[in-house]
């Protein structure tokens, strides 16, 4: 519990990982991809290693710029022992 005075929470998250993306179509503006995670968190809970799968798509609004939308699964092993799935919204820049 990281309830502090007046019941409120506070946490602070960091996060080390590299992903690997696949992306299903090559020449569309909306682009379906499938995406695997591998880091290490650490956070006032704990510390351990993670990864997530996940499926999503980048809707490109301009040559550089996206919106992308997913849903993944994600687990961590170590002194944060959770799982957890994810709807993940996002905004991307592509150089």
């Amino acid at each position: 519990n990281l309830s502090g005075p007046g019941g409120k929470s506070s946490s602070t998250d960091r996060l080390v990982a590299v992903y690997g993306r696949y992306y299903l179509a090559t020449q569309e503006i909306l682009l379906p991809w499938l995406e695997l995670d591998l880091g290490w968190a650490d956070n006032d809970v704990g510390s351990g290693l993670g990864w997530s799968a996940g499926a999503g798509v980048t809707q490109f609004i301009t040559n550089g710029a996206a919106i992308e939308a997913s849903l993944d699964y994600q687990d961590f092993a170590g002194d944060m022992d959770t799982s957890s799935f994810r709807f993940l919204l996002g905004y991307a820049v592509f150089f």
